[in-house]
């Protein structure tokens, strides 16, 4: 009972000690974490799953939960009509992630809408996924 108590006194004394990051610094790490989980464990998570194509659509103040997670920290909600689109080339085991947007979805996900050829942006979508031709999406 002693040692578990000592631990639980050691550690009150140390959090008491911690500093909060200010709020930038929070945005930074916060979008660190977020490019590894999509640079590095999605592209993992989709060939093991044998996902070719992942898309994600959401409306604005009515976002997938999902979707929250990939947005930048600076970002309160998606906008507009948000779609994310997260292709692993079975061929290259590259990942392409693309939004269907006019803007970059912060610095992971770049923008992939040519407004002047698809001026709808359903369009856009369905051309990226017959582009793609993908096996099995989600």
């Amino acid at each position: 009972m002693k040692p578990f108590l000592f631990s639980i006194l050691l550690c009150c004394s140390l959090l008491s000690h911690a500093q909060v990051l200010p709020l930038r610094e929070q945005a930074r790490v916060t979008d660190e974490i977020t490019a590894d989980r999509i640079n590095n464990l999605l592209p993992q998570l989709m060939q093991r799953t044998g996902i070719d194509m992942w898309v994600i659509i959401s409306r604005e103040y009515n976002e997938d939960p999902i979707l929250k997670t990939m947005l930048p920290a600076t970002w309160l909600s998606a906008r507009r009509t948000t779609m994310l689109v997260f292709y692993l080339n079975p061929a290259t085991k590259q990942l392409e992630k693309m939004a269907i947007a006019r803007y970059n979805v912060g610095e992971n996900i770049k923008a992939n809408w040519d407004m002047q050829r698809f001026p709808d942006q359903w369009d856009a979508l369905m051309n990226i996924i017959t582009t793609r031709n993908p096996k099995r999406s989600a």
